[in-house]
């Protein structure tokens, strides 16, 4: 054993986000949490990164006042002391709000943020360049779902190029749900086929 503590939380990010997608929730957390609660035992990446899964985690587990109060807590710590990964976990507090169907917390908080460029790796536990068009699609109105779509576009292109998968089906996703509300199912059937 090599005994290198940060790149077993890494490592304990990974595992935590396979078990989460797996949808082995107290799997998740059991690896995720303790990475979490020692902030400063890991790398501000790794640290950033299992604050938003294990959110994740606590929200599909009905424990939204847990998932808020450790997004809440990653943003202070990363405040104080690396603002790098500040704007992935900004942008997962508006996902959050979303997902906890706040759209006017989720909208503020997409508005106070800097817009993330279509072409940034995504290679986290989120794209935050997908957190927009997914607050733009839930406020139900054509211009933001006109604007929503451009910005989609613009994202399927770059994780088409990059080899994306992840992050493509989820655009391709979004894109059909903004078909679907535009009543252009043909047009959503087609991406969903893709």
């Amino acid at each position: 054993q090599l005994h290198l503590p940060q790149m077993q939380r890494w490592g304990a990010y990974f595992v935590g986000s396979i078990y989460y997608l797996w949808n082995e929730l107290e799997r998740a957390a059991e690896v995720l949490e303790p990475v979490v609660q020692q902030p400063s035992a890991s790398q501000a990446i790794a640290f950033a990164n299992a604050s938003c899964a294990l959110a994740a985690v606590y929200q599909v587990q009905g424990r939204s006042a847990a998932a808020n109060t450790i997004v809440g807590a990653a943003i202070d710590f990363l405040r104080a002391t690396d603002r790098i990964y500040l704007p992935m976990l900004q942008a997962f507090a508006a996902e959050l709000a979303l997902r906890q169907r706040d759209i006017g917390r989720a909208a503020q908080l997409v508005v106070q943020q800097p817009a993330a460029r279509p072409d940034t790796p995504a290679f986290h536990f989120l794209a935050p360049q997908l957190v927009r068009p997914k607050v733009l699609l839930a406020l139900d109105q054509p211009a933001a779902r006109q604007e929503a779509v451009a910005l989609l576009t613009q994202a399927q292109t770059f994780f088409a190029e990059t080899h994306n998968t992840r992050f493509l089906v989820e655009t391709l996703a979004l894109l059909a749900a903004a078909h679907t509300a535009d009543d252009r199912r043909a047009d959503a059937q087609t991406l969903l086929k893709a």
